[in-house]
């Protein structure tokens, strides 16, 4: 993901609640952040020429290591490893990442960053039937004397 790509996807996230506050009265204990934006985040179609092509409704149990071919998170190339998936049905597409951990995973969804962990990450997005989207996950944080982790990765869509 570009700089400039994950910067106008920050702008996007925080468009709502930046707009929540300027209408807020000074009773900072009445503020809530929407949990997420009101419309969709848009979504990068097609997936790299080596993503592994896998189908909704697919479990895979794979290891990501530190040999696996970079990607950009925005803050520099990380190992990951790249799937493809085509929707048959346009919805929601879900993607659920679990690892057992120490190190940290991220979860992109279609050039869409959806979150860091160690032991679990969800992440959902509007997807349309035909098309190509790419789901990476990342190895992010190595601890030390780690060179990968064990992960299962499981998707789902809903009309």
């Amino acid at each position: 993901m570009t700089k400039r790509t994950q910067q106008a996807i920050v702008l996007l996230m925080l468009s709502p609640p930046l707009a929540t506050m300027a209408g807020c009265s000074e009773r900072r204990d009445a503020f809530s952040i929407p949990t997420s934006p009101s419309s969709p985040i848009p979504v990068t179609v097609g997936a790299a020429p080596r993503a592994i092509p896998i189908s909704v409704g697919q479990t895979v149990r794979a290891t990501v290591t530190l040999a696996d071919a970079p990607c950009d998170l925005g803050h520099g190339p990380q190992p990951c490893v790249r799937y493809a998936i085509v929707p048959v049905l346009s919805g929601g597409l879900l993607v659920q990442l679990s690892a057992p951990g120490p190190n940290e995973l991220a979860l992109v969804i279609g050039a869409v960053l959806s979150g860091y962990g160690v032991d679990r990450i969800e992440g959902s997005v509007r997807v349309s039937e035909g098309l190509t989207y790419e789901v990476s996950v990342a190895l992010t944080d190595a601890k030390a004397g780690s060179t990968s982790q064990v992960f299962e990765l499981t998707t789902s869509i809903t009309p």
